[in-house]
């Protein structure tokens, strides 16, 4: 049986995909699947034995209608026993068309559109069933067993171990010593971030209490690169801004190898679940419950203010803050979160 699996969108959204993907190909050895996404992110599916990432740039080479039909023929989705939508936006419905156009059987994924809307209006008095179980009900559809397997699903090559193993002999950082913490101070939006100068608070407290821990920054873009070197100077020689250092799926490898990761509700967050090791999140304007709480992770981990009747306020963390003081991140204070982080990485 081959599949065409059609995701674009965020990155958080596509490495979700992941654990899906490799579930099924581990149960089912006469499957394989195409994924069909951005070229900046195909390298999230490299390395997996019947899972093949096929980058479209939808934004420029296949950009609009003609781009997509163009895209249709590129594929050659007849060759497929199966197209599965699990975007379910303009782009993927057009895809959808021309595969059904081609004879191609169509299944497609839904987003709950109606039921998120109810579980914001009621401010999470029920939970939203996890992405992940969207993604698999197609999968389900085709008769597929689709219970997602423990982490981690990606496989370093020797070519990644010994790149990963590079960089870490450049900083000096190997053999390992102590405690490896990754911190993601980040998210798409503004009302999903924690804040830079609860991040300086955090990283003095690291270095009062435990300045033998290394602190691995995580993140993207000009701006952020910037505001992580100056994170960076609060403990220097421990921390390391990883900023354009490794490939997505290099930096993705490396996480592997820490002791525990900070993430905001972002991308990084899902890619530290993925990768198998304890994830500590914060949560302000979203909240866990509405489907994207990280894989496998201790709830007790999440770290929210619960007593806001405000939140959650949104499913992405898009709209403005209603209040004006973002309390429900305000709130929460370096010395909770470096507690959590005490208690995973030490088992305290």
């Amino acid at each position: 049986m081959r599949l065409l699996v059609v995701r674009f969108s965020a990155m958080g959204d596509v490495a979700l995909l992941l654990p899906v993907l490799v579930s099924v190909l581990r149960r089912h050895p006469d499957v394989q699947i195409d994924v069909l996404t951005r070229p900046k992110l195909a390298s999230l599916f490299e390395g997996i034995e019947r899972l093949r990432p096929v980058p479209a740039d939808v934004d420029g080479e296949y950009k609009g209608i003609g781009g997509l039909w163009r895209l249709g023929k590129h594929l050659q989705i007849k060759q497929y026993d199966y197209f599965i939508d699990a975007h379910q936006n303009l782009r993927s419905n057009v895809l959808k068309a021309i595969a059904y156009l081609q004879g191609v059987r169509c299944l497609s994924i839904s987003k709950n559109r109606k039921l998120r809307k109810r579980f914001i209006r009621e401010r999470a008095a029920f939970a939203l069933p996890h992405v992940t179980d969207m993604y698999a009900t197609p999968f389900r559809q085709l008769g597929l067993d689709t219970d997602l397997l423990p982490p981690p699903y990606l496989i370093p090559s020797a070519e990644d171990e010994q790149a990963i193993d590079n960089f870490l002999a450049s900083m000096a950082l190997l053999p390992k010593s102590s405690p490896w913490i990754g911190i993601a101070p980040f998210a798409f939006h503004e009302n999903k971030q924690w804040g830079v100068h609860k991040v300086e608070a955090l990283l003095r407290l690291i270095k009062e209490r435990h300045p033998e821990w290394h602190v691995f920054l995580f993140g993207g873009g000009k701006k952020e690169a910037a505001l992580m070197d100056a994170l960076c100077a609060l403990h220097p020689g421990r921390a390391i801004n990883m900023a354009g250092c490794l490939s997505l799926r290099r930096e993705w490898l490396l996480m592997h190898r820490l002791d525990a990761m900070l993430s905001m509700d972002s991308a990084n967050m899902h890619l530290a679940a993925l990768a198998g090791i304890p994830v500590v999140s914060v949560w302000g304007a979203t909240h866990p419950h509405a489907g994207f709480a990280p894989l496998f992770q201790l709830a007790e981990n999440m770290i929210q203010r619960d007593d806001l009747d405000c939140r959650p306020c949104s499913i992405f963390g898009s709209n403005p803050c209603v209040r004006g003081d973002k309390a429900c991140m305000e709130r929460i204070e370096a010395a909770q979160v470096m507690a959590r982080l005490e208690k995973v990485v030490l088992s305290v």
